[in-house]
């Protein structure tokens, strides 16, 4: 199946003055456990409003992709950056401070440093996401270099978790 056909087909919308993008749902995705895709009704031009009302701007690299792609990126974009979701805000941006560190993006993490802080992060917290971030990096190459077996490494970080839980318990 070629991936138009499992893109919406443009609907009716239900209103002409409903300002909430109309969604519908498409066929189930082949060979996929996964949801269906999601379509938004919104045109183009209506998009790039609503991002220019939400940040003075269109900002890179929103402002750098085609349209049609920008219509069905803006709303997972909104969602993770002036949205709302399980995740607050601060905590988001300080978990993509930390991806940032470790892929190494000046972008990511000058967006992400300047986000955090934007939404409360004291220095002490940048700080310690820093830390924290290569952390995982750190401990990553050292258990790649020694070739740690994965199954027995998850044996022993269970074992750990008991004794941690224990302790817990003790307290």
């Amino acid at each position: 199946m070629s991936a138009h056909n499992y893109l919406v087909d443009r609907a009716t919308s239900t209103s002409d003055t409903d300002p909430e993008p109309q969604y519908r749902t498409t066929e189930q995705r082949p060979n996929s456990d996964r949801p269906p895709i999601m379509a938004t009704e919104q045109q183009p031009a209506d998009v790039e409003e609503e991002i220019t009302e939400t940040f003075g701007m269109v900002p890179p690299p929103l402002d750098t992709i085609p349209e049609d792609d920008m219509v069905g990126e803006w709303h997972f974009f909104q969602k993770y950056t002036v949205g709302e979701s399980e995740i607050p805000p601060k905590y988001r941006e300080l978990m993509g401070l930390a991806v940032a560190a470790n892929i190494k993006c000046p972008y990511c993490i000058h967006f992400h440093r300047k986000a955090a802080a934007m939404h409360g992060a004291t220095d002490e917290e940048l700080a310690e996401t820093t830390s924290l971030a290569s952390l995982t990096s750190r401990y990553s190459a050292m258990l790649h270099a020694q070739e740690t077996d994965l199954d027995e490494f998850k044996v022993k970080m269970a074992q750990v978790a008991d004794h941690l839980e224990e302790q817990a318990a003790d307290d």
